[in-house]
């Protein structure tokens, strides 16, 4: 009786502990692409992990915001999110990235900021369009 009562126990800690989320990042950087900020990041432990989700906040939209969401690869992954649908004139844009875990569960990693200024090509009649949807 105790050895069986052992072994339960031992099981039900071992699913516990291997249902751990847990999320480390080797690199996590904000740079320009064509422009446009875009996040990289790569991941070293990406236990329980579901997605990252990417948020904004601007000094004309000071609370942040979901823009995207990436579904995790696995541990050792690369990542990267360019930020599309940014559509401000000479602002500082700051952005919060989340692993959310099978159960719901949020991690946050450190804020990253950069100034961002939009070139005259940019501004299509499509993307002017865009700002008022």
């Amino acid at each position: 009786m105790k050895g069986s009562i052992f072994i339960v126990l031992t099981l039900v800690l071992a699913g516990w502990r291997l249902g751990a989320f847990e999320v480390s990042l080797d690199r996590y950087e904000i740079s320009k692409v064509e422009g446009l900020p875009m996040l990289t990041w790569e991941s070293k432990v990406e236990q329980d992990a579901k997605h990252y989700e990417v948020h904004r906040r601007s000094q004309s939209a000071p609370g942040f915001e979901s823009i995207g969401i990436i579904v995790v690869k696995g541990a050792g992954s690369s990542y990267e999110f360019v930020d599309r649908k940014l559509y401000k004139m000479d602002e500082t844009v700051e952005y919060q990235l989340y692993a959310v875990s099978m159960q719901g569960q949020h991690l946050e990693f450190p804020v990253k900021h950069i100034s961002y200024s939009p070139t005259a090509v940019r501004r299509t009649w499509g993307s002017i369009k865009a700002m008022f949807q």
